[in-house]
């Protein structure tokens, strides 16, 4: 995503910069200038990691996963929860 070979790419969560977040007039033009001006001063705050397409969508798998197999115990419990009251 932000992989270029050479180049040292330093994402942040935009709520980590508040002097971008709480000037007046908000431009990627100015907004590049002051992100440049706080990677000039190593004022950057701490990166953040950025999980690649191929482990995102492997989460996302097994996340389903876990959500299938929760609700086919709770369908499974809700049948025998069924079969075993007495029928009146």
């Amino acid at each position: 995503m932000l992989k270029l070979p050479g180049v040292h790419t330093h994402a942040v969560h935009p709520n980590g910069i508040k002097r971008i977040n709480q000037s007046s007039t908000k431009t990627d033009k100015i907004d590049a200038k002051k992100l440049a001006h706080l990677a000039q001063g190593d004022m950057l705050p701490r990166e953040v990691h950025i999980v690649e397409e191929e482990a995102r969508g492997l989460h996302e798998l097994i996340s389903t996963k876990h959500t299938q197999q929760c609700k086919r115990v709770t369908l499974i419990n809700a049948m025998r929860g069924m079969l075993s009251s007495p029928r009146g």
